[in-house]
């Protein structure tokens, strides 16, 4: 749909959403932090992680969402994430990890 605008328009739009990494660029602007200092949390692979990785930011995929565990180890490339947890209170200790280095 969006190519066939642009097509029509000869206008190439700017697309925000995930996984597209304009989002974080613009938090981490905001907020003066620096895409190593910052940490993505998500539960979609295709979504969260890819952001987070054209973002140059750490990810931490939670399990509660669209991915099961026993896929997390077909995961590759940009879909792959930087740590896995089976849950927010894990999510959290990744956070708490990261805090205390």
């Amino acid at each position: 749909m969006v190519a066939a605008i642009r097509d029509a328009s000869g206008v190439e739009p700017l697309v925000i959403g995930k996984p597209e990494p304009a989002m974080f660029h613009a938090i981490l602007d905001a907020t003066g932090v620096g895409p190593m200092e910052a940490l993505v949390i998500g539960d979609n692979p295709d979504s969260d992680i890819r952001a987070a990785h054209r973002a140059g930011i750490e990810s931490v995929l939670v399990l509660t969402g669209v991915t099961a565990p026993h896929a997390v180890a077909s995961l590759q490339a940009d879909r792959a994430p930087d740590h896995v947890a089976a849950d927010p209170g894990e999510a959290w200790e990744v956070v708490e990890a990261r805090i205390s280095r």
